[in-house]
């Protein structure tokens, strides 16, 4: 038995090497990371909604599932893609700036000018605990913003595990695409230390699109390790540290004129925890390092070569402390300090060979912005009865940028625009949900706030940024106006022994929304673009939709999933807002017998005839897809193994989705195999 786990672990860590081999150019480093959260596998993700404090356990993930996949499932969330990887997670028709996103709470910015690379991209599904999502603006450590965030967490080394060291090694294969997939994750647990190593490889070549069309440039590569390690110094006390380090090569981008040659993230942590009688106390420091590289020089006919590579550098400290006042007041006191430096430059080399004196040209495209940013949020959840709660909360910011390029001024001074001034914001956010719980089954509940936020880097400094959906340059404003928005949402829970029914209704009403506007006084930069659009704010927008979702046992071994969401985005001329979504269902039957588990899969979306035509969008036609899935026990040599079984688009649909830049097709039929073991 032994030999088997040996041979296993062998072959995946020699994945590991292979790739690290064949692609590492550049120096390993160490990353940390850090959570105090309690142990919760991936078996269901954590749906925190408006205002319920209620978990909702879904459908457990596939083995073998992506990062952006798992997202997909989530209520509310869309996914933005531009290729095979790193697709740009959504929420109720918001993203970018609209959202934040953080890694055990950590704040993160991607490196890519062009949207490449979302946080999201810089963790594995192997390395995942869960993932919260919350339209709460003020919710803690993610700073001011309009839609709430995603925070991924990550897997923690576990004290007094049921095993001084346990685990698990598995690999897949996914033929289309012709996908190779490995992970092994190690944990070591006593009484007072604890150590946890993740790892996670992937590698696709070029998918096929339903009916056998190859999309050319879906390729790519991955790798991630995570490292984490606990110590208990005393009963009231744990100190934590936590590396990632995350990878990707050779990474495809179908819907842009680029692809990527490298994407790296470095992530790292320390974190200390005291408990208290009545309360708590954790603070935590940390920092980030992001590189992102896109190239263009595998692809076909490509008129100018250009290198376009962006850094994003991140450190920040944060404190939370939580205590009681009295028996009905649970206060929760959240200071939080950032720092982010973000350059992205660009080179053009000409090609003409009727013109070669034409010498190499340079642009900088995030002149070098640094960013400081500092809050408070202080939460009051406040117990007024027995069947009502209160949970209020105001959360003030201040955050000031400036330019440190003087290349990067002169070429603001250019288009007249002074870079010199640094741009400041005073942002306030405030929340307030209340719960009533109506008798043992029902719960409702009500939100509203109001929620601000500043301009993105590529909102407020960006130079000549090329959009491929709309085929404009984008120019960021140094002096825009932040964006407000009022926010309300009322539904109901509602729970009888295996079943739970939640609704939800949602506005968001804008003032001072950003985007981009045509702008002709300028000419376009990138050869064949359409012109120029220069970041405004427009006077209003509004955001709605609702959200339907049903979990119930249909009988004692038949789990029946159901949930159906619809967002619906207009601007002050009640034009429609991009990248939103038609109305989408999708439906789950999941066998469960003794360790055997069956689970079939439904996803219909209406057609979205509704596009923004300014915004490069047309019209998408409906799609529906079914995808099937199994997981069965198998014995080899007395070991817990299991081996997994999928297929996804059983029918071999042509589809895309209407957040898919220019309608790429998403993949055909795909079998997906794994095998794991379990030490």
């Amino acid at each position: 038995m032994k030999n088997l786990i040996q041979i296993t672990i062998i072959v995946t860590i020699g994945m590991f090497l292979h790739s690290y081999g064949y692609t590492q150019e550049s120096t390993a480093k160490i990353i940390i990371n850090d959570s105090l959260k309690s142990a919760i596998d991936l078996e269901g993700v954590i749906i925190i909604g408006d205002s319920t404090s209620s978990k909702t356990e879904d459908f457990k993930s596939v083995e073998g599932q992506r990062t952006d996949e798992i997202i997909e499932d989530l209520q509310g969330v869309n996914i933005i893609r531009r290729g095979n990887y790193a697709a740009e997670p959504t929420f109720r028709g918001m993203s970018s700036g609209q959202l934040s996103m953080t890694i055990d709470g950590m704040k993160i910015f991607g490196a890519c000018t062009d949207k490449m690379d979302p946080v999201s991209s810089y963790v594995s599904s192997n390395n995942l605990e869960s993932i919260t999502v919350s339209s709460n603006n003020n919710h803690a450590c993610q700073g001011s913003n309009i839609g709430g965030g995603f925070d991924f967490q990550t897997k923690q080394a576990q004290f007094n595990s049921h095993k001084e060291i346990s685990g698990s090694a598995g690999i897949g294969y996914q033929t289309n695409g012709n996908g190779r997939l490995a992970d092994f994750n190690v944990n070591y647990g006593d009484s007072a230390w604890a150590l946890n190593l993740n790892a996670n490889y992937q590698k696709f070549d070029n998918y096929k699109a339903g009916g056998g069309q190859t999309i050319k440039y879906t390729q790519f590569e991955k790798v991630n390790f995570a490292l984490s390690s606990n110590w208990m110094p005393s009963n009231t006390e744990i100190l934590k540290a936590q590396f990632i380090y995350d990878d990707a090569y050779n990474v495809g981008y179908p819907a842009l004129p680029m692809d990527v040659s490298f994407a790296g993230g470095r992530i790292y942590s320390l974190s200390y925890k005291k408990y208290f009688t009545n309360s708590t106390l954790f603070l935590k420091a940390y920092g980030n390092n992001i590189t992102h590289i896109m190239d263009d020089t595998k692809r076909e006919f490509v008129p100018m070569h250009m290198d376009m590579p962006g850094k994003s550098d991140t450190y920040g400290v944060f404190a939370k402390s939580e205590f009681n006042i009295g028996e009905r007041h649970q206060i929760l006191i959240n200071p939080d300090y950032y720092y982010n430096v973000s350059f992205a430059d660009m080179k053009m080399y000409p090609n003409d060979p009727n013109r070669p004196e034409e010498p190499v040209m340079y642009m900088i495209t995030w002149p070098d912005v640094r960013r400081h940013s500092g809050s408070l949020l202080i939460q009051d959840r406040f117990t007024i009865n027995s069947q009502t709660e209160l949970k209020y909360s105001g959360k003030i910011e201040y955050v000031t940028s400036k330019i440190f390029s003087e290349f990067g001024i002169q070429q603001l001074e250019v288009i007249g625009k002074d870079g010199n001034i640094p741009s400041t914001y005073i942002l306030g956010n405030g929340n307030a949900v209340l719960t009533y719980q109506m008798n043992k089954s029902t719960q409702l509940f009500g939100q509203i706030g109001y929620a601000e936020r500043q301009p993105t880097v590529s909102e407020g400094f960006g130079y000549y940024l090329f959009n491929s959906m709309d085929g404009y340059d984008y120019i960021g404003i140094p002096d825009l106006r932040k964006e407000t928005a009022l926010k309300t949402s009322i539904g109901f829970n509602w729970q009888k022994d295996k079943t739970v029914l939640e609704t939800k209704i949602y506005h968001y009403q804008f003032q001072d929304y950003i985007i981009g506007i045509v702008d002709s006084t300028y000419d376009g930069m990138t050869i064949g673009s359409n012109g120029v659009k220069v970041y405004e704010n427009i006077p209003s927008a509004s955001i709605s939709g609702f959200e339907v979702k049903l979990n119930t046992t249909l009988f004692k071994t038949v789990r029946f999933q159901n949930q159906t969401q619809f967002t619906y985005g207009i601007d002050h001329q009640n034009n429609p807002l991009q990248m939103i979504p038609p109305l989408q269902n999708a439906s789950k039957f999941g066998y469960s017998y003794k360790q055997v588990k069956i689970q079939l899969e439904a996803v219909i979306a209406a057609m979205q005839n509704n596009p923004r035509i300014d915004a490069g969008e047309t019209t998408t036609p409906s799609y529906g897809i079914i995808n099937i899935s199994g997981q069965a026990p198998i014995k080899l040599l007395q070991q817990s193994t299991s081996i997994s079984v999928s297929i996804n688009n059983l029918f071999d649909s042509n589809y895309w989705d209407h957040l898919d830049w220019n309608s790429i097709p998403r993949p055909g039929r795909s079998f997906i195999v794994n095998l794991r073991m379990r030490f």
